[in-house]
């Protein structure tokens, strides 16, 4: 399953046009606690501030580790946070236009 992290908007609704399987869109935790398997996160215009917090949404980014199962993390906005919390949580990071073939 994907977890895709941000509001949704005209820019979103776009990219999830390509993407096909079963996917959450959404910038709250709380639609966190429906999901059991195991899932790929996707970050594809927000960015991880180096407080954790993920940019417009409500989300802290260990959050993310502590309420799922995660798999994956793909995002093209890669910094020292999240590298070092997928490190910590043995979780694979990839760059979101390699992910997607770009």
């Amino acid at each position: 399953m994907l977890v895709i992290i941000g509001k949704v908007d005209e820019r979103m609704l776009k990219f999830v046009k390509r993407i096909n399987g079963k996917m959450l869109i959404t910038d709250k935790a709380c639609n966190f606690s429906k999901i059991k398997e195991p899932v790929v996160v996707i970050i594809p215009f927000e960015k991880v501030l180096e407080n954790g917090f993920v940019s417009n949404t409500r989300i802290f980014f260990d959050e993310i580790f502590i309420s799922l199962n995660v798999v994956q993390v793909v995002t093209p906005n890669i910094n020292n946070k999240i590298i070092n919390t997928c490190s910590y949580f043995k979780v694979p990071l990839i760059r979101l236009d390699a992910y997607l073939g770009f």
